[in-house]
């Protein structure tokens, strides 16, 4: 059996923060002119109250320098999407092309031409119809278990069939695709020696260039081993495996992998990796089993014109007792079936605002545990202005949650807003102190008055 799975996937997270607009003046110059970096021991609580909305006010100002992020990735983050199924096709291709060649050499060392890899797709019905082939100058040379690709061509992916009446149905293709490969290097499982665990590997320094029908170019650099690992609950000769036999579960790992496109966009991932499990599913009574992904990683940096870049860290993963039936029955949640989910996010980088590079950091964590309520806390430093925001949306089985944020500063005030949606006015606290109020006053127009009277104005 041949093991045709995408082992590249390619991720580029994008979590830009829009504050709503830019920040308003003080109408008052009375209070710490420290936003969020200096000490607050020898503020009074009423300055500590004023600190927390002149930092709100300071972090919000550099709206516009956000929104430059978005304009700047946007066309990256466009592209990338254009040319993922791109990658997704060659590799796959490569893959499917490679495992041919290594059942058909049996363990021995061989070199594959390009007609007789033409020879060996066209003999696999069960793969010929996905692509074809043209201008095929590839070349694959086996060496037991370990398969070396390299050279060129074109393909065009599986569209449709046209029916003809009486005759047989005739595949269609379309999207030709250049592909370039400077040299892809991978192993497969044993095809002689029995076992549970089965691994792909593909080995550091593999290569491949892709061009699309639209001219958009886009180059994959694989700069250290990367593993697809498949567990089985029973040892057998992978070959030998049916496709109804389920797999237990499948760990992906890549590691420093290089994506480039026309756009001057470079992504480099330290990790990119992925569990998943067997898992049963039942709808409407019926049992069946699937792989779930449960567990997800991604480490690496975003960069555009060799000068902008991000670096992010995430991770997301399933808390859900896998070892349980999942009931789907109708794609509805329940008190006893819901997703229990963590999420992890950090986002670092410079910001271009006030004629100079300002860092900023964005961490966000979240967990929803329970049917109803799901939290969150998200922690934002713009050049020493920093904020802590912990959020709670409840009535999580309703078409439109309730949504409350309390805003907290390092030196100990906060603002809570029970509805975001319906804010109108809240305390500004300091412990169990009000220094005065934060209200809307219309659209993103809002006013803090202290208990001195004065007024800092927060407007776009």
């Amino acid at each position: 059996m041949i093991f045709k799975k995408t082992v590249l996937v390619i991720a580029l997270a994008s979590l830009l923060v829009a504050c709503g607009g830019g920040g308003g003046d003080s109408s008052s110059n009375s209070g710490s002119s420290n936003n969020g970096s200096g000490s607050s021991n020898t503020m009074s609580d009423l300055d500590k109250a004023k600190q927390l909305i002149q930092t709100t006010n300071t972090i919000v100002s550099y709206y516009d320098s956000f929104d430059e992020i978005q304009k700047t990735y946007q066309p990256s983050i466009d592209a990338v999407a254009e040319i993922s199924p791109d990658i997704e096709d060659s590799t796959n291709l490569l893959l499917t092309l490679s495992e041919l060649a290594l059942q058909d050499a049996k363990g021995s060392t061989k070199t594959y031409s390009a007609q007789d890899i033409d020879r060996l797709y066209a003999a696999s019905e069960l793969y010929a119809p996905d692509f074809k082939l043209t201008n095929n100058a590839l070349k694959i040379e086996v060496n037991g278990l370990t398969a070396k690709v390299s050279g060129s061509t074109d393909f065009e992916r599986w569209a449709g069939f046209k029916f003809v009446s009486g005759q047989n149905p005739i595949s269609l293709y379309a999207d030709k695709t250049t592909l370039q490969v400077k040299q892809l290097s991978l192993s497969q499982p044993s095809v002689v020696t029995a076992e549970s665990t089965h691994v792909y590997s593909i080995f550091a320094n593999s290569e491949l260039e892709t061009v699309n029908a639209n001219k958009k170019k886009a180059t994959v650099k694989f700069k250290d081993n990367s593993s697809v690992s498949i567990l089985y609950a029973d040892a057998k000769i992978f070959d030998e495996r049916t496709e109804n036999e389920m797999a237990t579960s499948v760990t992906t790992t890549l590691k420093n992998i290089e994506l480039t496109t026309d756009e001057s966009f470079v992504g480099t991932f330290k990790e990119l990796s992925g569990q998943a499990k067997a898992v049963t599913m039942v709808d409407n009574g019926n049992s069946f089993v699937r792989l779930i992904p449960y567990e997800l990683k991604l480490d690496g940096v975003a960069t555009v014109k060799d000068q902008d870049n991000i670096s992010i860290q995430a991770s997301a993963k399933l808390n859900n007792d896998l070892n349980k039936p999942i009931d789907i029955t109708g794609n509805k949640e329940s008190i006893n079936n819901f997703l229990n989910i963590s999420l992890n996010i950090v986002l670092t980088g410079n910001l271009k605002a006030k004629n100079k590079q300002t860092p900023f950091s964005l961490k966000v964590n979240g967990l929803r545990n329970e049917f109803k309520v799901g939290n969150a806390t998200a922690d934002i430093d713009v050049d020493g202005n920093a904020l802590n925001i912990q959020f709670v949306s409840s009535n999580l089985d309703q078409e439109k949650p309730t949504v409350a944020a309390t805003v907290k500063h390092k030196n100990g005030a906060y603002v809570s807003i029970p509805d975001l949606d319906n804010f109108v006015s809240t305390k500004i606290m300091v412990g169990s102190t009000s220094y005065g109020d934060l209200s809307k006053v219309s659209g993103s127009l809002y006013n803090a008055r202290f208990t001195d009277n004065t007024i800092i104005t927060i407007a776009p």
